[in-house]
C-alpha cells in the first residue's frame, strides 16, 4: 500500500517486524579502525529473523468462522447495519495512532 509506511509498526493489532540498528555502539571502535563487535553477527541475525518471518507467513490466519457466519446470516436477513460515527472514530484514531475509541 502506498500510504503503509505512515502506519508505524503496529497494523490493525498486529505489530509488523521491523529492523533496529543501534547507531553510536561501535563509533568509538570505528574511529580507532576497528571493526564493531556486531559486524560478524548481523547476517546471522538478519537470516535467523528471515526464518521467523517466513515461519509467522505459513501460519494460518485467525479467523472467528463463528462471528464470520454471523454477520453473513445478518446481512442475508437483512438486519446488519453500519455504525457509521463508530466507524469514522475507528479510522481516525488508527490514522493518528491512538488507541481505538
Amino acid at each position: 500500500m502506498s500510504g503503509d509506511s505512515k502506519i508505524g509498526p503496529q497494523v490493525g493489532g498486529v505489530l509488523r517486524p521491523v529492523v533496529l540498528r543501534k547507531i553510536g555502539a561501535g563509533s568509538a571502535a570505528a574511529a580507532h579502525g576497528a571493526a564493531p563487535a556486531s559486524a560478524t553477527a548481523e547476517p546471522v541475525a538478519a537470516a535467523r529473523l528471515i526464518g521467523l518471518t517466513g515461519a509467522l507467513a505459513d501460519q494460518p490466519v485467525p479467523i472467528d468462522m463463528a462471528r464470520v457466519a454471523s454477520l453473513r446470516s445478518a446481512i442475508v436477513g437483512g438486519s446488519y447495519s453500519v455504525d457509521v460515527g463508530a466507524t469514522a472514530s475507528a479510522m481516525l484514531a488508527f490514522y493518528r495512532g491512538t488507541p481505538g475509541a
